[in-house]
């Protein structure tokens, strides 16, 4: 009788133990979720920058809203102001480009979505976009870009003095190169460069194209230098492909033989 009750209590004892471990792991695993997601979820808006292919402009942040989880799991939440775009920036260099520029913007982290606004000293707000439109504007420009994510949105300013060029002096209208892609390494070097591409949100001037070729059934305009290189597919021109500079070198050098 002592014996069955012994193995019955056992019994009983390696259940609760069994239901603590179970407890212990279930816990363990929350707590990683938690400390990971807490990793991941940056304590400041992201990092935006606006480049022209060659040199970049980082922008100079404004008022935002923005939550992140805390070590105890609790949300923190920063509500801050700061004066108007033209005012930010006022003291700053400008971002110096040409209308024939491509423009694009770098998100350390891709927001949800964002829209681009243009500001006058005395008017506030007039303007409204989805990229910098240098063709439109001339002159210093403030530019706001307001992007919205997950935890938040925040604004970021941008002074850039464009230089308006004429149809003259960018050859406005004019046939871009013809790339006749007559050897197999040039063609793979070109496809090679795009399935690396990094793609950005952007506008380009369409007027004025150094280059354009054809793989398959799609054909694209390209820009390059030998330090950068730009490439857009003709079916989707609000859509920039910044190319990895090891390709830009091997596209430069043979563009440049064919020349």
């Amino acid at each position: 009788m002592k014996l069955k009750f012994l193995l019955i209590l056992l019994s009983v004892l390696l259940l609760i133990l069994g239901g603590c471990t179970n407890k212990t792991e279930i816990s363990n695993e929350m707590n990683n979720e938690n400390e990971e997601l807490q990793e991941s979820t940056p304590k400041n808006p992201p990092k935006v920058s606006i480049s022209n292919g060659v040199e970049e402009e980082k922008g100079v942040l404004g008022p935002y809203s923005w939550t992140y989880c805390c070590s105890n799991g609790k949300a923190i939440s920063i509500e801050a102001s700061a004066d108007a775009p033209p005012n930010l920036v006022q003291h700053e260099e400008p971002f110096k480009v040409t209308s024939s520029m491509v423009i694009s913007i770098d998100f350390e982290i891709p927001p949800n979505r964002y829209e681009v606004r243009t500001w006058d000293e005395s008017s506030g707000v007039i303007g409204t976009y989805t990229e910098i439109d240098t063709l439109s504007h001339k002159g210093r420009t403030v530019f706001e870009i307001f992007a919205t994510w997950e935890q938040g949105n925040a604004s970021y300013s941008f002074l850039v003095d464009i230089e308006y060029e004429s149809s003259s002096e960018t050859g406005a209208n004019s046939v871009p190169n013809s790339l006749e892609l007559i050897k197999t390494e040039e063609t793979d070097v070109l496809i090679k460069a795009i399935a690396n591409s990094k793609k950005k949100p952007g506008i380009v001037n369409m007027t004025n194209p150094q280059y354009q070729f054809s793989i398959g059934k799609d054909s694209y305009f390209l820009w390059i230098t030998n330090d950068s290189g730009t490439i857009i597919n003709t079916k989707d021109t609000h859509t920039i492909y910044s190319l990895p500079i090891s390709s830009v070198k091997e596209i430069y050098e043979f563009v440049n033989n064919k020349n």
